[in-house]
């Protein structure tokens, strides 16, 4: 009978070791996956107060050109500006190099800024482009991205 209870106890021994490893490897992939997360992500300080627009857009052989305006109420830090074909959900962005397109500067309420980019390496039919233009603002947590605007554009003399 000491046999039998050796052996119930052996096996206990072995369940509780595979929980608590299984407990310890879960706990591992979790700290580590959770370095992979945004903790405090920026966020626009308010939606409806924070607005660009693009005044006049032209867009001939590869030059992009755009007329940007603040139209709303906080000085906007920086810029994305992403263009794709007409109907694409997946845009590229115009200014991978530099967000802060504004000369580095804010551009303030009712400041217009001209901003140009060759577009000819990424674009090169004619043909009506959607263009999203989504301002940007400097908060103590970071670039807050706010809310999107979005034109029709029709490229012409593209190579």
């Amino acid at each position: 009978m000491s046999q039998v209870n050796k052996k119930g106890i052996s096996e206990m021994v072995s369940y509780v070791l595979l929980i608590i490893m299984a407990v310890g490897i879960a706990s591992f992939v979790f700290i580590y996956l959770k370095g992979y997360l945004p903790g405090n992500k920026p966020e626009c300080p308010s939606i409806e107060s924070i607005s660009v627009s693009a005044n006049e857009i032209v867009c001939n052989n590869s030059i992009l050109t755009i007329e940007i305006e603040n139209n709303g109420l906080f000085n906007v830090s920086a810029a994305y500006i992403r263009m794709g074909k007409e109907g694409r959900k997946v845009k590229s962005q115009i200014n991978t190099d530099n967000v802060y397109i504004f000369n580095r500067q804010p551009l303030a309420p009712g400041q217009k800024y001209d901003y140009r980019a060759d577009i000819g390496s990424l674009f090169s039919t004619d043909g009506i482009y959607d263009l999203d233009i989504q301002p940007a603002v400097n908060t103590d947590k970071g670039l807050a991205i706010c809310r999107i605007s979005r034109y029709k554009v029709n490229c012409v003399g593209n190579l």
